[in-house]
């Protein structure tokens, strides 16, 4: 019998935009292979290896995403999981999830924000020297991910048309036009979040 309330995290020191911020994995395991997971930090192919191992019996529950973004193979991987195991997804009030973050939470079977959640989108890119350049191939692995996840059309233009240096960012009322399915949450969810949080020894907010 696995015990009611389990805890795992793993740090991984990654880089993004040139600043080093940790990515972190932290899961809280409850009755029924349910699970709660919080992913913080840079996107990176280890925490979502990491999350791949720890959530394999997960088959409810949820993951709380706070980030700047990362790599997008491993987000896109992490997203398939998250639907495959039946997950929701959340962004905290006042809590930013953006670039490859924003592409997981789109794998959430219900995609839970806040009217101040703060998610962003770009086009995928890679560096050449000091400058960031679009991919097709990365354009085109995020496309058939938003397809596999039932988005229309207008909502792929919308998810990858901002250029590397911009940002398109999605408010409710932007994902009923786009027909980006949401949860909108209120002052009384503030509470379960931010237990989420308190569980998690090393969390801080970006």
């Amino acid at each position: 019998m696995r015990l009611a309330v389990f805890l795992v995290s793993l740090v991984i020191a990654a880089m993004l935009a040139g600043e080093a911020r940790a990515g972190w994995v932290h899961i809280r395991y409850g009755e029924n292979n349910s699970c709660i997971v919080s992913l913080t930090g840079s996107i990176t192919l280890a925490n979502a290896n990491f999350f791949e191992a720890v959530t394999a019996d997960c088959t409810s529950g949820g993951v709380l995403l706070e980030s700047n973004g990362g790599l997008v193979e491993p987000a896109l991987h992490i997203g398939e999981l998250i639907r495959q195991r039946g997950l929701e997804t959340a962004v905290a009030y006042d809590a930013r999830c953006a670039s490859a973050c924003a592409l997981i939470w789109l794998g959430g079977v219900k995609r839970n924000i806040f009217p101040s959640s703060r998610i962003g989108f770009h086009a995928a890119y890679v560096m050449d020297g000091d400058v960031a350049r679009e991919t097709g191939v990365g354009n085109a692995l995020i496309g058939s991910y938003l397809t596999t996840m039932g988005l229309p059309r207008r909502s792929i233009i919308f998810i990858t048309s901002a250029d590397p240096k911009s940002v398109n960012w999605l408010d409710y009322r932007d994902a009923v036009d786009l027909g980006i399915g949401i949860n909108l949450l209120g002052e009384t969810d503030r509470a379960w979040i931010d237990d989420i949080r308190a569980s998690d020894p090393h969390y801080t907010p970006l």
